[in-house]
Order: C-alpha cells, then sequence, then structure tokens
C-alpha cells in the first residue's frame, strides 16, 4: 500500500480546505506533540507560488494521529494576517515554534503584497519578512512588533545584499553558549538567487545577521538551482540542517548538511537522486511531485522523526507526511504508512 500524508487539507468551508504545508512540532508538558502549520482556503490572495496562508494547530498523542485544536480567530486558525501597516497584513506561514521558560515563541514569514518578483506571474510578490509572536497556551498569539520595516523581526538586507529581496522560512535553535541561532532563506534583488543564511540572538527577539551559509550545489545535484526552507537540530555536539533543495528540473528533495560551529556547514550525501536524504514519491504517490519544508523533531528515546510537505503531480502542496530515520544515520529514512 502507497504511504499517505499525516495531515491533509481541511472539510470543505474550512479555513485550511485548499491546503496545508510547513509543520512545525514540538512536545508539550503534557506530553502530548503539538503541530503548527500553514493551510489556506481558495479566496485567499497569493503571493507567487509560496505556501503561505494562515497558521493553525493539531495536538496528537504520539505524533502520527493528529485532531485539529481550533484557534481564537474567527476563521478557526490561530494566527492570521496582521493589521494593515504591518510585513504580515495579507499573509502568514513557515513558521518554528519552542519553548523558553513559561513562553512559546513562533517564528513565521509573512508577506504585504508590496515586494516584486520576476518570478511570479503577476510581477508581485514576494516582499516577505521574518517576524515573531509569543504565546503561553499555543493557541493564542501575540505578534511582537520587530526592529525592522513594518514590525518585522528580521527584514530584508540593504542594496544589493544577499537577503536583499526577502527573508523567510526561519527555523531556530539555542546553540551552547546560549544564544539562539536562526537559520532563514534570503534572496537578492539582482538575481533573486536563494541562499541560506544564519543570524544570531540572545532573547530570540532582536536579531544580528551574520551572513549565508548553504547555497546552491555542484551540477547536477538535488539542491543545484537552490536551498529552500530549513530545519535546525542539535545532535552529538554538531547542529544538523535539513533542507528542502530544487533541482534544475524544478524537482524538490530535502537533503542534510552538518556544522561544528553552525556556521560553516558541509553537506552530507543521502542515498536518493542527487545526493539528497528523502526522495519525492513514487509514481502514483501523493508526494509524486516533490518533498520540502522539512521539520526534524528528536523524540524521547533518541530517534529522530521527519516531518515534511509533500507535494502532488501537478506541484501543488498535498499534505504533510512522516519519515523515519533508519537507526542512528541521519542519511537513511524510511516513510511511515498507516501500516507501519
Amino acid at each position: 500500500m502507497e504511504p499517505t500524508p499525516l495531515f491533509g487539507p481541511g472539510t470543505p468551508g474550512a479555513w485550511d480546505e485548499e491546503h496545508v504545508f510547513g509543520s512545525t512540532v514540538l512536545r508539550g508538558r503534557d506530553g502530548d506533540w503539538y503541530l503548527w502549520y500553514g493551510g489556506r482556503d481558495r479566496a485567499l490572495p497569493r503571493v507567487g507560488d509560496c505556501p503561505l496562508g494562515r497558521i493553525g494547530l493539531a495536538t496528537s498523542p504520539d505524533g502520527i494521529r493528529w485532531r485539529r485544536l481550533p484557534g481564537w480567530t474567527r476563521s478557526g486558525c490561530v494566527l492570521g494576517s496582521g493589521r494593515p501597516g504591518r510585513f504580515d497584513s495579507m499573509v502568514v506561514g513557515q513558521a518554528h515554534c519552542l519553548r523558553d521558560g513559561e513562553l512559546l515563541f513562533l517564528w513565521y514569514t509573512g508577506s504585504d503584497g508590496e515586494g516584486t518578483s520576476a518570478r511570479a506571474p503577476d510581477g508581485r510578490g514576494f516582499g516577505l519578512r521574518i517576524g515573531a509572536a509569543v504565546s503561553r497556551d499555543g493557541r493564542k498569539w501575540v505578534p511582537v512588533d520587530g526592529e525592522g520595516p513594518r514590525a518585522a523581526s528580521l527584514g530584508r538586507g540593504d542594496g544589493t545584499a544577499w537577503d536583499s529581496a526577502r527573508t523567510s522560512s526561519p527555523c531556530v535553535v539555542r546553540a551552547p553558549d546560549g544564544r539562539w541561532h536562526m537559520y532563514y532563506v534570503g534572496a537578492d534583488v539582482t538575481r533573486e538567487r536563494a541562499q541560506i543564511g544564519v543570524a544570531t540572538s540572545r532573547d530570540g527577539l532582536s536579531w544580528e545577521k551574520v551572513g549565508p551559509v548553504l547555497g546552491a550545489g555542484a551540477r547536477g545535484s538535488f539542491d543545484a538551482d537552490a536551498p529552500g526552507s530549513a530545519s535546525a537540530l542539535r545532535r552529538s555536539g554538531r547542529f544538523h540542517l535539513f533542507y528542502e533543495g530544487t533541482d534544475a528540473e524544478g524537482r524538490r528533495r530535502i537533503g542534510l548538511a552538518a556544522s561544528e560551529d553552525g556556521v560553516r556547514f558541509s553537506r552530507l550525501a543521502g542515498r536518493a537522486p542527487g545526493g539528497a536524504v528523502l526522495d519525492a514519491g513514487s509514481p502514483g504517490s501523493w508526494d509524486e511531485g516533490g518533498v520540502g519544508l522539512p521539520c526534524a523533531v528528536e523524540r524521547p528515546d533518541g530517534e529522530v522523526w521527519l516531518y515534511y510537505t509533500g507535494y502532488a503531480a501537478d506541484g501543488r502542496p498535498a499534505g504533510i507526511g512522516l519519515a523515519c530515520c533508519e537507526g542512528w544515520d541521519l542519511t537513511r529514512w524510511e516513510r511511515w504508512d498507516e501500516g507501519d
């Protein structure tokens, strides 16, 4: 039997009826698992092909069987677009959640629709920036006005800097020295060439950019066109960065890089085409169009699970899937399916 997504779109009329994508998973103090995810209905405006909409919440006793929890907003999501004039006044998504003491932090991508992009069909679009919100229960989030333009926490770079066109897809991990490391995707205004960069912070709200840490891969590799959204995990004294890569034909796969200091990364070759660690599904499967937007989670027993967004043959997000690490080798993964 072909694997199926763990988590698919909502019921007709729901805020997430069209697509779900981009999970971030965290174990709660009650022992249950919580999944914040992006979703959208058919009426929301689009920002090119970026997976953005609203952010919702689901819970699970085991990380496999998920139940949606209603948010406090009128639509039922837990975080929607921001007030007029903010960087996130149009759509939000691609988030990452961590706990620090009594507070939950959510870093997320937002768009006000005012950017421009040669890749968008109508020229609109990417204009993306990163923001932050805090919560005590994971349902009601309070956006924190950042220091950047339009209240963003991490804005675009100046002039023709490597991230001058957009900043998006944050993932955050604590370093041994206590600082937060945020890995994010940036692109420049001249060629819109995407790279993964890092910024650091002492409080999770004010960020200092360090610079790019991972660019496009070699010719023939799974990320020869560009790297994309990443998920950072500290394990065995190293930073591990699972990230989406796009090859020269536009195919999405997930790869892995590792670093001792969180800045200088080396790719670790997987068994999938082009050196990826997780390939698109087989022909006819729900994720045959590609895989991306990874979220790596270390479970209490030390096993690592990888949640990801799967794409249908037409390139649209089809749902959220799961792969489990084969032993301790982070380059070997096996998809979960209902028969497991």
